[in-house]
């Protein structure tokens, strides 16, 4: 018979594999041996939160704060169940705590300045993202932390400011494609920016996509008659009215249907006349 810890391992390499169904079936055999065992308490908590069930992790998330009040990565991790649970209070009262008990810990920081963004609180969000980048991690959450400060810049109408977070989250991680295409949609913002910056700043994209793009080969099938029509298709959700119809628009209507059929693929959440109005000039509309 399995000790309560060879249990929990086996559970733990199965969550990591996110096999969670039999993760969350070692688990429960972990702690019917040991109900005081709190890791296995807060793994459980982990691979419940990965399945969908908030319930029963919130429940043993807090069973393992219990049993050990004093472990700041416990209430991180049941804060950002609440969260995704959509119990926003909640969440920051976890991750307060687990700040309080824990300064340097990177996740809870970094959640609370989501959780401020998510509650339309720009300066706090800003703070903890300031400090996140303050406790020097590495360069990737150094670059999303910066694309955050970015956003909630931009959001208060601090132009420049903004600009300047999202070029410093580039300089982190210059691979990175959020940061890269954060900065490229504020730019277009400035009005002191010309057209040939904005194209010498997609240039320099393109520099750091060609080696990942290397990296990726496809087969393309060619069709030998030359008299068939080559077909394109056009994914969006912003099919409304919203900034991408109006560039969207003229290419539909200016098609050469003798040459091209135009598939369009409409994933709104929202329909209106704009809506209609692409459809209209859709040969082939989805």
């Amino acid at each position: 018979m399995k000790s309560a810890q060879e249990y929990k391992e086996l559970a733990d390499s199965l969550r990591r594999s996110n096999q969670l169904d039999a993760a969350i079936e070692n688990y429960l055999k972990a702690l019917e041996l040991d109900p005081s065992y709190f890791n296995a308490h807060a793994n459980l908590s982990l691979a419940y939160a990965g399945a969908g069930n908030h319930e029963l992790a919130i429940k043993h998330g807090h069973e393992a704060i219990r049993l050990n009040p004093g472990m700041a990565e416990l209430y991180s991790n049941l804060g950002d169940i609440y969260r995704l649970a959509g119990d926003l209070d909640g969440a920051q009262e976890l991750f307060s705590k687990a700040v309080a008990i824990k300064p340097e810990l990177i996740p809870a920081r970094f959640n609370l300045g989501l959780l401020y963004a998510m509650k339309d609180e720009p300066s706090k969000g800003i703070d903890e993202f300031e400090q996140v980048i303050a406790l020097d991690p590495d360069n990737a959450t150094i670059a999303k932390a910066y694309i955050y400060i970015g956003s909630l810049l931009s959001q208060q109408g601090y132009l420049q400011e903004s600009i300047s977070a999202h070029r410093k989250a580039v300089s982190a991680n210059p691979y990175d494609p959020e940061a890269r295409s954060t900065l490229l949609f504020t730019l277009i913002s400035d009005p002191d920016i010309t057209p040939e910056d904005i194209y010498r700043e997609h240039l320099d994209w393109e520099k750091y996509l060609e080696p990942i793009e290397n990296n990726q080969r496809f087969e393309i099938v060619r069709d030998t008659n030359s008299d068939r029509r080559i077909r394109i298709g056009y994914v969006s959700a912003d099919l409304k009215n919203h900034a991408v119809a109006y560039f969207l628009e003229p290419l539909l209507r200016n098609h050469d249907k003798t040459r091209f059929e135009v598939f369009v693929y409409c994933n709104n959440d929202i329909f209106d006349g704009t809506t209609d109005y692409l459809k209209d000039l859709s040969e082939h509309w989805r």
